[in-house]
């Protein structure tokens, strides 16, 4: 697992990625602790675990880093870069980028979890440091839980989440 976090964190750092003032590892590592806590609360068996932590760790690899699915597929394996792939959205806008993203996510269960981690991870990062990022994601919330919720599954997430957006 190592060797597969120092490559996200170089890939990013190549490509000059931020997360507002501090390196893009600093969003990597917040929506890993997202992923680690629901590992515990949720119960899931560590062989998953492991496919999640190299799906969240890569999780912007392909959007932001000019990587290919082919290259990431090599480092991370097959499972752990269909999961990236899907929460991977391309378009010329955000609305067209979270069309793309979703439409593929809704089809992969376990790309749901790590779109909830790293969403999670921007909800609590915005809500205290970004008004209108907190806003925007905010305003897509209805939706996006529209598209991706199944009963039963990541409730506690979906909770958590809906929770973030409570005044």
């Amino acid at each position: 697992m190592d060797k597969i976090i120092k490559y996200a964190i170089e890939k990013h750092y190549r490509a000059g990625n931020k997360y507002g003032e501090h390196e893009y590892d600093y969003h990597l590592n917040m929506v890993y602790i997202e992923g680690k806590h629901y590992f515990k609360e949720m119960n899931i068996p560590s062989n998953e675990c492991l496919v999640y932590s190299k799906a969240i760790w890569c999780h912007d690899i392909l959007t932001d880093t000019g990587v290919s699915r082919e290259e990431l597929r090599k480092v991370i394996g097959g499972e752990a870069e269909d999961i990236v792939w899907c929460v991977s959205g391309f378009g010329n806008n955000r609305k067209e980028r979270n069309k793309n993203e979703i439409n593929k996510t809704k089809n992969n269960r376990k790309a749901v979890f790590v779109k909830l981690c790293d969403r999670l991870a921007n909800v609590k990062k915005s809500k205290h440091t970004n008004k209108n990022l907190f806003e925007m994601y905010k305003k897509e919330h209805t939706q996006f839980k529209k598209i991706l919720y199944i009963k039963g599954e990541y409730d506690l997430m979906w909770e958590n989440l809906s929770d973030l957006f409570k005044y």
